[in-house]
C-alpha cells in the first residue's frame, strides 16, 4: 500500500486548510505535514495520529480527496473528523485513542496538548494565507520551519 513516507514540520500558514495535521498521497508516496506546535512530543502525536489514520482509510476505501472535501467544506468544525457526519469519523476518533495512549506514555499532560492545538486552529487562515500543497507539489519536501 506504501512505498514511501514523508513527513515534515511546517509552519501553519502552509497547511492547506486550518488543521494541524494534515497528509494527501503523491503517487506512491504518503506526505505528513504537521503544524510547527513548537515542542516535539506534540509533533510526533499528531504525526502518530496522521499515519494511523491514513492507513486505515486506505484499507477500507475511504479517499483521502472526500477526507480533505469534508474537512475544507466543514471549517466551522473545531474537529471535523469527529463529527458524526464524517466520513472517516470511525478511523478519526480510533487515532486519536491511540494519540492518548502516547501522551500518557510520554508524560504528557492531555489538556495541555489541547491547548496548544486549538490555540493554532483559533488562528484563522485566509484564503491569501493559506499556501498548501497538492497531491502533486514536486517541491513540498523543500518547506521548512
Amino acid at each position: 500500500m506504501l512505498n514511501r513516507i514523508s513527513a515534515l514540520v511546517i509552519p501553519h500558514d502552509v497547511q492547506r486548510y486550518n488543521t494541524v495535521g494534515d497528509y494527501y498521497y503523491s503517487g506512491d508516496a504518503l506526505k505528513v505535514r504537521i503544524s510547527d506546535l513548537g515542542n516535539a512530543d506534540y509533533e510526533f502525536l499528531v504525526l502518530i495520529h496522521e499515519l494511523v489514520e491514513s492507513y486505515l482509510c486506505a484499507k477500507r476505501g475511504i479517499s483521502e480527496p472526500r477526507i480533505a472535501a469534508f474537512d475544507q467544506d466543514h471549517p466551522e468544525l473545531r474537529d471535523p473528523g469527529a463529527d458524526p457526519r464524517s466520513p472517516y469519523r470511525k478511523e478519526h476518533l480510533f487515532s486519536e485513542t491511540i494519540e492518548h495512549l502516547i501522551a500518557k506514555e510520554l508524560g504528557i499532560n492531555w489538556d495541555e496538548y489541547d491547548e496548544v492545538v486549538n490555540s493554532l486552529l483559533e488562528q484563522e487562515l485566509s484564503p491569501e494565507q493559506v499556501k498548501g500543497t497538492s497531491s502533486d507539489d514536486s517541491d513540498a519536501d523543500s518547506v521548512t520551519s
